[in-house]
Order: structure tokens, then sequence, then C-alpha cells
């Protein structure tokens, strides 16, 4: 009976220290709701993220106030799916 204590109270110790958190320090850049500088040095890099804002519903919404698009007279418009 003690050893079978011992062995749960050891088992829950365990458990708890393996679902220790982390230190917090990490930020996803995902996390941001604002649009990063990177995305609007060209029109590719506009699309591109704006593309990966598509694939998940789940997202928060991004915060676009005072963002300017890139625009090209030169470059060929991208396929919008």
């Amino acid at each position: 009976m003690k050893l079978q204590q011992a062995l749960l109270i050891a088992g829950s110790a365990l458990l708890l220290v393996a679902c220790g958190g982390g230190s917090g320090d990490e930020t996803d850049p995902q996390a941001s709701n604002k649009v990063p500088a990177s995305a609007t040095v060209s029109v590719a890099s506009y699309t591109q993220y704006t593309a990966g804002l598509l694939s998940s519903e789940w997202q928060q919404p991004v915060d676009v106030e005072g963002v300017i698009p890139p625009t090209s007279e030169t470059a060929a418009p991208s396929t919008v799916i």
C-alpha cells in the first residue's frame, strides 16, 4: 500500500513538472495584430503576407490602421484566390 502511494505521489509530481509552462519570453510573430514592416516592402511581400492571413480562420483581426499597401507600375497583377 505504501509503495502504491509513493508511486502515485511520484507520478503526480512528474506530471506537474512536465506540464510546467515556459518562461513566456517567446513571441509569436502572428500573435501581434500589427502588420509587420517587412510586409509592406514590396507588392510580392504584401501579397504573400495577406495570403498567409487567409489560411487561418481562428486568427485575431489585424490592425490595418496606417498601413499603406505597396504599389507597382511595372509588376504584373497578382492572382488572388
